[in-house]
């Protein structure tokens, strides 16, 4: 009853407590709705993310058909089709007319260069590189960069007539001289050695022994010396493995210690691996300052019969026929 009084005496508060309740409903309403039909509230999908544009957006031109190259060079590499696009910007490149900035055709093109590249790099693949610069060479033949690249690339492959003819373009080339010409070297090494025989040599001190034999006689470890024009054997190594003693005349013998005269002999073959030299004359002469484990010297009268290179980081030593 005391209710109805304040009601009646205060009727504001009646007409709070309506509207509040109509709110209320309104709002409970309007939840319990997009409650039941959630699930059928279609799914916004949201836009892809735009990747930037591949092709520089300072190439603006006005005429419809370069328009539709560019378009379509930016759709091809966008697909991964790097050739296709770069092949379609030297084609607008080459028939510039002033309304496309050549700098900024030039930059795409260079753009799409390094990102082929590099995905090609990332991969490790040769040959789509070895297409790839083929092609930019044609498209430049004046810039010696892309030549010497290509003849790295042809090296890898071990195309190696193909790197040599490939750096008849950069070796005059203030840039590419010196790099050029050790490649170069390198190359015509790797040619020379091309079926080579690997022979693995014996580390002494900051030299190398060679094991060898001589056939019907036995082993010997002789020191590989470049600078000694014949090979040789020490007294004590002829005696040891009775070999004929029937020295004939003194020649001069060069070494790396100098100058000396020696008795000579000629022995029937000296052999390393499966590589034999018959008839081979040799010096004999001691060894100052080596123990009886060295037998003597390896010298050019044996290397020179070859085309040799000796790896002293990984202590080998290559032989192949000349």
């Amino acid at each position: 009853m005391a209710f109805f009084k304040i009601w009646y005496r205060r009727p504001y508060i009646l007409w709070l407590c309506i509207g509040t309740a109509f709110v209320s409903g309104v709002l409970i309403g309007r939840w319990g709705e997009q409650w039941i039909r959630h699930d059928e509230r279609p799914v916004v999908q949201k836009p892809p993310l735009l990747t930037p544009p591949i092709i520089d957006p300072a190439v603006q031109p006005q005429d419809k058909d370069d328009d539709n190259s560019l378009a379509q060079a930016q759709s091809n590499a966008q697909k991964g089709d790097y050739l296709s696009a770069l092949n379609l910007l030297y084609e607008l490149y080459h028939s510039v007319q002033d309304d496309i900035p050549l700098s900024a055709i030039k930059a795409s093109i260079r753009q799409l260069i390094v990102r082929y590249e590099k995905e090609l790099n990332n991969a490790s693949h040769l040959e789509p590189l070895l297409e790839l610069y083929q092609f930019l060479t044609i498209q430049e033949p004046d810039h010696p960069g892309y030549f010497y690249r290509l003849a790295t690339i042809q090296w890898q492959m071990k195309l190696y007539y193909d790197a040599l003819a490939s750096l008849t373009q950069t070796r005059y080339h203030p840039l590419y001289a010196q790099k050029t010409k050790d490649l170069i070297i390198q190359i015509e090494r790797e040619i020379a050695l091309a079926g080579h025989t690997e022979i693995s040599l014996i580390a002494h001190k900051d030299q190398f022994i060679v094991r060898m034999n001589i056939p019907q006689y036995g082993d010997v470890n002789l020191l590989l010396d470049t600078g000694a024009s014949i090979t040789t054997l020490t007294p004590h190594a002829v005696h040891r493995l009775r070999l004929p003693q029937k020295y004939r005349e003194k020649i001069q013998i060069n070494t790396v210690g100098g100058s000396i005269r020696a008795p000579i002999i000629q022995i029937p073959a000296l052999a390393v691996g499966n590589i034999i030299v018959p008839n081979l004359v040799i010096g004999i002469t001691p060894l100052e300052g080596f123990s009886n484990r060295i037998d003597g010297l390896l010298g050019m009268n044996y290397l020179s019969q070859f085309t040799f290179f000796i790896d002293q980081n990984k202590g080998i030593l290559y032989l192949s026929s000349r």
